[in-house]
């Protein structure tokens, strides 16, 4: 889900650039109508005035009192290059990015952004110090990113300090400096940035550069979420799921996940799944349950994948279907997701939908266990103590027995695993038990997908 941000906050730097009279030259005046305001800018356009030129350009890519047509708009935009007009350098920049009315080519679209930032336009300072950031027509550069950024943040334009904060955040072009990138965040997030807001509640929950602070962390994603960003929608709805840094409501999750699943949110139409999956919030539906995993899994999510991939095991919202559970689990495991990992390991250990094979599922368990997957945790433990699909290994099985400890919730399944790793102890001798400690302590939990908007 982080990735597909911050990308996405990238593209969006792409707006056009309307001048102050843009509104003005297709507004009807009281003594003509809307045609008769498009003629009169046209006249002007046609007699070489370049301001009108980038207007007429204007008009024709957004559609705005005239039929949208982006090959004229390429025409009048191409007229006021032709006159060194810092409007249409980058609005023509911006058609040759995208291949509207025109072969996309991002080289070209770069060296006109570099002419009218160079003539200080401050969209084309931010889409050249994009380019430069995504390596796109343009060899990758951070620093020439973080040189552009700082240019336009001069100006004041708020997606720069935004993007000045992403490069500190990250470390891209500069030392990484959470402090910084939260100083930029909070600039841009004061005066309505949504992207700024939604990246300071982030340093907020995880205390970077900030004190962690869940209750600042949701107020700052309330600030975006309530302009619609989706991304903060998702994450307030977990923040009212699980009652960080507000007084849990389910059914205020129900609602902010709703809304960024109604923009196509997959992390919040997982959510909001689960969530009908449950029970929480609403009445247990798995028929809407699997609808809004369907919708996730679509897109690639490998929880929504995972947890789809159940419903077709059980039966619950859909037909009992065993190959299609699996079909969904392999396409999850692919991503990493332990849960999928460790449900074809139940599936190779139960014969479901396949024969029975304990060394597939112990090969299966094991690479959910890495993930800190607890149940496959306990699970390898067992087959390390008994050599079922593994070599026998007390040492192996007293280690995964106490990370299983560690990592089940307080409850039965943990009991189990203390137990277990506690009757284990007392079968080893006490080099085996100093071995299975250290190999405890030094463990550490490989990356995996997620998909919960957390």
């Amino acid at each position: 889900m982080r990735r597909l941000l911050a990308i996405g906050a990238l593209v969006a730097a792409l707006g056009g650039c309307a001048s102050e009279n843009y509104e003005d030259g297709l507004i009807a005046a009281e003594d003509g109508g809307e045609i008769d305001a498009v003629d009169r800018l046209r006249a002007r356009a046609e007699a070489g005035d370049p301001e009108a030129q980038f207007q007429m350009g204007s008009a024709h890519r957004d559609g705005a009192g005239i039929t949208q047509n982006y090959a004229e708009a390429l025409r009048w935009f191409q007229q006021g290059r032709d006159q060194d007009h810092p409007d249409s350098l980058n609005a023509l920049g911006e058609l040759k990015e995208r291949g509207w009315g025109t072969p996309r080519a991002i080289d070209e679209a770069a060296a006109l952004y570099a002419e009218a930032a160079r003539r200080g336009h401050v969209l084309a300072q931010v889409n050249l110090g994009r380019l430069y950031e995504l390596g796109l027509g343009v060899e990758r550069d951070y620093g020439e990113a973080l040189t552009w950024y700082g240019i336009a943040a001069e100006q004041d334009h708020l997606p720069a300090f935004t993007a000045l904060g992403r490069l500190y955040e990250a470390g891209l072009g500069v030392a990484t400096n959470f402090e910084e990138a939260a100083r930029w965040y909070r600039r841009a997030g004061l005066r309505g940035e949504m992207e700024a807001q939604y990246r300071l509640a982030a340093l907020y929950e995880a205390g970077r550069g900030v004190e962690q602070d869940y209750a600042v962390a949701a107020a700052w994603w309330s600030r975006a979420a309530e302009q619609g960003w989706p991304e903060a929608q998702a994450k307030l709805g977990y923040m009212y799921e699980k009652g960080y840094g507000v007084e849990q409501d389910l059914g205020e999750a129900v609602r902010l996940y709703r809304l960024a699943a109604d923009q196509g949110l997959a992390a919040a139409q997982n959510n909001l799944g689960s969530l009908y999956d449950r029970g929480l919030g609403v009445e247990v539906d798995p028929a809407q349950a699997a609808d809004l995993y369907r919708l996730a899994a679509e897109q690639g999510l490998a929880a929504a994948q995972s947890n789809l991939g159940s419903l077709y095991e059980a039966g619950r919202g859909v037909p009992r279907d065993e190959a299609t559970a699996l079909t969904w689990w392999r396409r999850s495991a692919a991503k990493g997701h332990a849960d999928a990992e460790y449900n074809i390991g139940r599936a190779h250990a139960g014969g479901l939908g396949l024969p029975k094979d304990f060394v597939a599922a112990g090969q299966w368990w094991r690479r959910a266990a890495e993930r800190g997957h607890a149940m496959a945790m306990t699970l390898l433990g067992y087959m390390f103590n008994t050599g079922e699909g593994v070599e026998v290994d007390r040492v192996q099985a007293h280690m995964w027995f106490s990370l299983a400890a560690e990592h089940h919730p307080e409850g039965e399944d943990r009991e189990v695993a203390e137990i277990n790793r506690d009757l284990l102890a007392t079968q080893l001798t006490l080099g085996q038990l100093g071995r299975a400690k250290r190999l405890a302590e030094q463990w550490r939990p490989q990356d995996q997908a997620t998909a919960a908007a957390q």
